[in-house]
């Protein structure tokens, strides 16, 4: 009974000087205290927090995944500046190892798949398969990317376009990075149309 009183009232003093919508449901408050529990945000993040915590479906990032809004666009942001000034290795530090992803065959194979499978088992081997994750049709979607257009996801992590990007907590920093890229060209495009022209 003790531990539940203390955890009330630090909820309590966590949430103090915190402005809620009057739209926001309990549900989502109570969610958002308790991952503030761990990341002890500033109150421009809270707000940020507050503002950009619905995905693309109207869940909840911080109730499907226990993550804030914040934390995502923290690591969004370094990915896309990676990915914009062709730095490789801040790239390779934003990815979770292994990392696994398909990219597009100039040929189908002997079975007919138009897709091939590759697992990076470290940061080291990034290099001979930078350009071949970083396609245009990739850097295009991420440019887009934004948290209202994500997809908070129990099973998966968080997904973008459609489930062909996957964002995962890495377990050793904490911090979200992306777990898999499925190079699906014809989907992806249809993504970017979709949302982004």
């Amino acid at each position: 009974m003790t531990i539940l009183a203390s955890m009330l009232v630090f909820l309590s003093a966590l949430s103090a000087g915190t402005n809620f919508p009057a739209s926001m449901s309990d549900k989502e408050k109570t969610c958002l205290l308790t991952v503030w529990q761990r990341t002890l945000p500033s109150d421009e993040e809270k707000q940020f927090d507050m503002d950009h915590d619905v995905d693309i479906d109207g869940n909840f990032y911080s109730c499907r995944n226990n993550i804030t809004a914040s934390e995502l666009q923290k690591s969004l942001t370094k990915i896309k500046t990676a990915i914009k000034n062709d730095d490789e290795q801040a790239f390779a530090s934003m990815l979770i190892y292994p990392f696994v992803y398909t990219p597009k065959r100039d040929e189908p194979d002997k079975d007919g798949s138009l897709f091939d499978y590759r697992k990076l088992n470290n940061a080291s081997e990034i290099h001979q398969h930078y350009k071949a994750i970083t396609t245009p049709l990739f850097r295009d979607v991420m440019a887009c990317s934004s948290l209202s257009k994500m997809s908070a996801s129990r099973n998966f992590g968080i997904l973008l376009a459609r489930g062909y990007i996957y964002f995962d907590r890495d377990k050793t920093s904490g911090e979200i990075k992306m777990l898999t890229i499925h190079a699906y060209t014809n989907v992806l495009k249809e993504w970017l149309k979709d949302h982004c022209e």
